[in-house]
């Protein structure tokens, strides 16, 4: 009885003493925060991946508060997390910006069809002498500006301004055209 009490106190001394001398796990936690750090000056990440973004951040402060606890194991399980899900964020951002940047591509190419109708339907109008006729001529011009502004937006680096714009551009071509058939529409009942 005696020697298995020597020998429980022994194993938990040994327990204690390599508690004691665990190390942080360094490595893993300067990745976790490099990489973290990338994410988070990754304008995409922000904008296309907010949720693996927040689980990385989260992860990163509960790694911290583990460390500084001294629960080494948990502090890199929260470490590899962090890593883990930092990089789904980049990755979901680069993802969604191509997603974001087909979607303003086929809103621009509707947009662009948009206006060769509308031209022939005020071409038409012209012909017939319709009233305001000529009137229109300002907003369709301001709607072939709007979709070349988002066709430079989405070429260029403001990919992400080029949907507003080019919503913009069919708002004010809908409205052109409705207001050209209404023009239509009072020349036909006189």
């Amino acid at each position: 009885m005696k020697r298995s009490i020597t020998v429980l106190c022994l194993a938990l001394i040994a327990s204690l003493l390599a508690a004691a001398c665990a190390k942080p796990p360094t490595a893993e936690m300067e990745a976790a925060r490099e990489a973290v750090a990338r994410a988070e000056n990754d304008a995409n990440a922000g904008a296309y991946a907010p949720n693996p973004l927040v689980r990385a951040k989260n992860a990163l402060a509960r790694m911290e508060d583990e460390a500084l606890a001294k629960r080494y194991d948990a502090a890199k399980d929260y470490a590899l997390e962090a890593v883990d899900a930092a990089e789904q964020a980049v990755r979901d951002g680069a993802a969604g910006l191509a997603r974001a940047r087909d979607d303003a591509a086929r809103l621009l190419e509707s947009v662009r069809e948009l206006i060769i109708t509308t031209e022939s339907e005020l071409a038409q109008a012209r012909q017939k002498r319709l009233p305001r006729a000529q009137d229109l001529d300002q907003d369709l011009n301001e709607a072939k500006l709007l979709a070349a502004d988002a066709r430079a937006d989405l070429d260029g680096a403001r990919s992400r301004e080029a949907p507003n714009k080019g919503e913009r551009a069919r708002s004010v071509l809908t409205s052109f055209r409705a207001e050209l058939q209404n023009s239509v529409q009072q020349t036909k009942r006189k």
